[in-house]
């Protein structure tokens, strides 16, 4: 796990309230390490959807695109926000 991200990760695990802030520091460092984070944080809080979908998209990668249509394929109605994902995660994969 890249060093970024476990700093996150530490943060987060003494201050679960800042959830969003964490979200959008992991879509920021990017990488597979970040997107299992970021499902892993989605896992136990599905109300973040939106957050997620945007910090996926920052973090870009084959995995963030796999991620974001898995949302979408249970979540139709946010197809507005997995597209911004999508076009913000295809452009990292460029």
């Amino acid at each position: 796990m890249s060093l970024a991200v476990q700093e996150i990760m530490r943060i987060y695990s003494s201050h679960s309230t800042y959830r969003e802030q964490v979200l959008k520091s992991l879509g920021q460092a990017g990488g597979e390490d970040a997107v299992k984070e970021i499902m892993r944080i989605y896992s136990s809080h599905s109300t973040y959807r939106e957050q997620v979908l945007h910090a996926l998209g920052e973090a870009g990668g084959e995995e963030a695109v796999k991620e974001i249509m898995r949302i979408y394929s249970s979540h139709s109605t946010y197809r507005e926000q997995v597209l911004k994902a999508l076009g913000r995660a295809g452009r990292k994969l460029a």
